[in-house]
């Protein structure tokens, strides 16, 4: 017995297996699905032929050889109702599907008998008075209707059955369908034909199938199967339906380069309108596309919604990076309803106006196609927006809203109408970049105000120009700092209609552009709208149905503005008249210029406070006080900062990547003696402060007493007697021991005790004596009561070319030889002859430095000096000296100091003429190789007079206003030695009246 049994279970086993066989498609191009010998076991013929179909068999449609030796597009007719294991097509096939519609009948045939068998319904059609649905169908079932009892033409559609509440009375996926009252034979209700796939369905690459039938037709992959898309899938019409069982353990996936092509009508629902819990009936992966080729007209009823009709479930799932394709007419909620999220969407129709609330990834319109915007709603778009053909506003002005988190374009090929891109939004945590100039002009509809760029996130103009046309609004440029004020919320919550919004209380501090934080909250979801009444927040992500603690937030340095224009973001964004910024102030946006420039920030902010400052290219400031309430990164480029004008790090935060070639270059007026400054607040540790001028690196490094101090630096080159820019130059006798710049530092903080200063300079500016000095040989001086001090002791490098020294008290400093102070600097030497009859020497000095004693030198001729007495030093700054010989008629005097070290330094020359002798003006010598000129001025009352020198030319290149005894004074006046050849010296009156006027030449 257990033999036969063995035996029988072994021979049911290879029956089984034989049944459930691989066939190839072998019926040429156009034949019968139901045929068997169009079917056959080996590729090109020669096995059996499917005689009796199995629901494990495998169908193969394969391009190289699909039987009678024809080639080209398949055609299959004859669809049964009919379920297979696998349904594969490959090798470039390219096959057609159709079945014919039946003839109407009547009749009581049970449910789920195969439909369209030999070209009839067989019965199938059900009509007249009490014909019960539950005779036909059960939950679940698909079943066809319309007004054309052949199943074919007329208003057709498919729906599945979810609900059969009677026997006249059910629902489906495309509404409620109620049997006739009366006989009516031109309404019916039938099972479409459908082929049921248990396995898999398989469409390799270059390979394609068209579900094309004038009748209902389905192929679905039923539950646990997998249908995988490589090529081309078809839907011709509106009879026909890709479906993956709603379970959620089927799917049909289209991967890469795969297409879903769509011609029927709009109105029905091509993978059908019941979604699984999870969302992946039909998943689109990136590089994916749907081509939807009809034209796709307002949504009237959840069929015509592309996602289907459960929110927030949805039978298609569009991975990033997938396309939807709009090949035709698009109106403006074509494409389905707002709680959704769209793919990739280009609009390549002739015309479009199609404008969704749910958030699009890139939004392309052809070249072909015009896009009409049809609401004053926002627009959310998280990938690019890209317009190469024709934008119109259509009289509304949409708020795009770019939210995706990542780096972002706007790219516009033509100019829009009129509210044409009038407003938009760059979204926290999100960046975009304009890639082309535009036109903003808002439509009639809206505000003066309605036109703005609203930036939370990174706004790049590059080097385009956005052009505003709306005079006499606010914040046309708007930008936002880190503190902005944000709201938060505890138990708002949101309902399973509608995951895109979230019930809240009070809108307060939540803004359209900020993004939303909480447990549970996808990062990056952005506030799209905030409506006060019933107050609410549309959002870019959905939410599942619950409660949520929820806080506003915005970019955690504040929004951030990049230009790359020469003109700054005045010429990126220029004002129309009577229109102003909206960029706060602090702590302030963030700023990057990657374009040299000397008008970086706009020119109606003179003051202007910004977060970072990030350059990617030299600029100057051209504001008068900047101040830097984050961090100034340089990137290895310079800012300058112009004479009078501050430039502030307000948070105390190291320069970054300055170097020696490129740093903070600060300005100085050698006319007016204005200075710009680089200050740094809130100083905790050793700081540097990377200075110099146009052309020498000066670093000063400051090292604190205490926390939180402030200082602030200035820089100049060419060291004057009292240490400022347009002073009196030192000699280069003087300067040859001394670094040819003058430092500022200034302790703006309260705080006492001692800082360190550490100088630097660059080696050009090092006097010959300088350079060869030995470490220990280089010292510091301070600017004090008038006069440089004392060289005191410092750490310093000759190589290095630094010095440092710890001081209490700050100012002007110098670096120089030290144990020494500078050489005594005359401020004024003249000679009268007293009651007497004697000629009396004095002469006044601003320092004393070093010297020991003062010799008085007298000549004739203005040459030839020899010594007539000696006055020693004392702590007074004015001196004299009575000379007891005769009168000459003529008599020159100077003063030689002479330093503890013999060191000696000559005075200017002064000369006494008798009555008959004066000469009202003299310079000396006539041919100045230096760049100082003595000029020396006769006068009979005290007067205040200007020395002038003259180019031939006429034009003022020096001056000099003094006041003048009643004597004969010399004054030293500096020259302009860039124009050379012949000058002249002019002397001239408080009322105009001219002294006297003598020719040099500069050599």
């Amino acid at each position: 017995m257990k033999q036969i049994l063995l035996v029988f279970l072994s021979a049911f086993g290879l029956l089984t297996a034989y049944s459930q066989q691989t066939y190839y498609w072998n019926g040429g191009v156009n034949a019968s699905w139901t045929a068997p010998s169009n079917w056959n076991r080996q590729l090109g013929g020669g096995g059996l032929s499917r005689s009796t179909p199995n629901a494990g068999d495998t169908l193969i449609f394969d391009g190289s050889n699909i039987g009678a030796g024809a080639t080209g597009q398949v055609t299959v007719t004859n669809l049964p109702y009919q379920t297979v294991a696998k349904i594969i097509f490959r090798n470039g096939v390219d096959v057609r599907f159709t079945t014919s519609p039946g003839t109407a009948g009547t009749g009581t045939t049970a449910a789920g008998v195969q439909i369209g068998s030999s070209g009839s319904f067989s019965g199938q059609t059900i009509t007249g008075t009490g014909t019960d649905f539950t005779n036909f169908f059960v939950v679940g079932d698909f079943i066809a209707y319309g007004t054309s009892n052949t199943g074919g033409g007329g208003n057709n559609a498919i729906g599945q059955i979810t609900a059969i509440a009677s026997a006249t009375s059910l629902t489906q996926s495309n509404g409620i369908l109620v049997m006739p009252a009366t006989n009516n034979t031109a309404t019916f209700y039938i099972k479409p034909v459908m082929i049921r796939i248990t396995d898999s369905l398989l469409v390799e690459a270059n390979s394609k199938f068209d579900l094309a039938s004038s009748s209902p037709l389905i192929f679905k992959v039923n539950a646990g199967g997998k249908g995988v898309i490589n090529g081309t899938a078809i839907i011709s019409t509106n009879f026909q339906k890709l479906i993956a069982d709603a379970d959620g353990t089927a799917s049909i996936v289209f991967n890469r380069g795969a297409r879903f092509q769509f011609t029927g009508s709009q109105s029905t629902a091509p993978f059908d309108a019941v979604a699984n819990a999870t969302n992946n009936n039909i998943i689109f992966k990136a590089g994916s596309f749907y081509e939807n080729n009809s034209v796709a007209s307002a949504n009237t009823n959840a069929a015509g919604n592309l996602f289907g009709a459960v929110i927030p479930r949805s039978v298609v799932q569009f991975e990033k990076g997938s396309t939807y394709v709009q090949n035709s007419t698009t109106l403006s909620s074509a494409l389905g309803n707002a709680a959704r999220a769209y793919p990739n969407v280009t609009l390549a129709g002739s015309t479009s106006g199609w404008q969704p609330t749910s958030p699009v990834d890139t939004l392309t319109v052809s070249s072909s196609t015009t896009w009409t915007s049809t609401s004053n709603s926002y627009f959310p778009i998280k990938g690019d927006l890209i317009i190469q053909g024709n934008f119109s506003s259509g009289g509304s002005s949409p708020v795009f809203i770019f939210c995706g988190g990542i780096n972002q374009n706007i790219a516009v090929a033509n100019a829009p109408a009129s509210g044409g891109l009038a407003r938009i939004v760059v979204a926290s945590g999100s960046t975009l970049k304009v890639t082309n100039s535009f036109t903003q002009n808002v439509a009639t509809n809206l505000s003066t105000n309605g036109s703005f760029i609203r930036n939370y996130g990174v706004l790049d103009f590059g080097n385009t120009v956005v052009t505003n046309l709306i005079q006499s609004q606010t914040n046309v440029l708007q930008g936002f700092s880190a503190t902005t004020t944000v709201g938060s919320q505890t138990g708002a919550t949101v309902a399973a209609t509608n995951p895109y919004v979230i019930n809240i209380t009070s809108t307060t501090g939540f803004g359209q552009g900020m993004r939303l934080t909480g447990a549970g909250i996808p990062e990056g979801t952005v506030i799209l709208l905030a409506t006060s009444s019933p107050a609410s927040l549309t959002l870019s992500n959905p939410l599942p149905a619950g409660s949520y603690d929820i806080t506003a937030a915005v970019n955690a340095t504040g929004s951030t503005f990049i230009s790359a224009h020469t003109g700054g973001i005045d010429a990126n964004y220029p004002l129309a008249t009577g229109s102003s910024y909206g960029l706060s102030a602090t702590p302030g946006s963030n700023f990057v210029f990657n374009a040299a420039t000397t008008t970086p920030f706009p020119a109606s902010l003179p003051k202007m406070g910004v977060n970072n400052l990030t350059l990617g290219a030299a600029i100057t400031s051209n504001v008068d006080s900047l101040a830097v309430n984050g961090t100034l990164n340089l990137a290895n480029n310079a800012i300058t900062v112009l004479a009078g004008d501050t430039l502030r790090i307000v948070s105390g935060n190291a320069v970054q990547n300055a170097s020696v070639t490129n740093y903070i270059r600060l300005g100085a007026n050698n006319t007016n003696g204005s200075k710009a400054y680089l200050r740094i607040s809130n100083v905790d540790a050793s700081t540097v402060f990377p200075v110099g001028t146009a052309s020498q690196y000066l670093p000063v490094t400051v090292a604190p007493a205490a926390a939180d101090e402030d200082y602030q630096v200035s820089v100049f080159t060419g060291i004057t007697a009292d240490g400022t820019p347009n002073g009196t130059a030192l000699s280069p006798t003087v300067k040859a021991d001394l670094v040819d710049a003058v430092w500022s530092v200034e302790k703006r903080s309260t705080a006492t005790g001692d800082a360190t200063l550490s100088f630097g300079w660059s080696t050009a500016l090092e006097g010959s004596a300088f350079t060869a000095l030995a470490n220990a040989n280089i010292g510091i001086s301070r600017f004090d009561a008038g006069a440089w001090g004392p060289y005191g002791t410092a750490t310093s490098d000759n190589t290095a070319n630094t010095a440092s020294a710890a001081f209490g008290s700050f100012g002007l400093f110098s670096v120089g030889k030290n144990a020494q102070t500078l050489p005594v600097v005359f401020t004024q030497t003249s000679v009268a002859a007293n009651t007497n009859g004697k000629l009396t020497v004095q002469w006044s000095v601003q320092t004393i430095g070093d010297t020991k004693s003062f010799e008085i030198e007298y000549a004739s001729d203005g040459r030839n000096f020899s010594k007539r007495g000696t006055v020693g030093v004392n702590a007074a700054s004015k001196y004299s000296f009575t000379d007891a010989m005769p009168v000459d008629a003529v008599a020159y005097y100077r003063i030689k100091a002479i330093g503890a070290d013999g060191k000696v330094i000559y005075s200017p020359v002064v000369v006494h003429r008798t009555k008959g002798n004066e000469v009202a003006v003299q310079v000396y010598p006539n041919i100045i190789k230096n760049s100082t000129a003595n000029v020396s001025v006769t006068t009979q009352v005290n007067d205040v007079i200007t020395l002038q020198a003259i180019g031939n030319n006429g034009q003022v290149l020096t001056s000099k206003q003094v006041t003048q005894a009643a004597s004969t004074t010399t004054y030293q006046l500096q020259i302009n030695n860039t124009f050379k050849g012949l000058q002249f010296i002019r002397v001239v009156k408080q009322d105009g009246t001219v002294i006297g006027v003598q020719k040099i030449i500069i050599e």
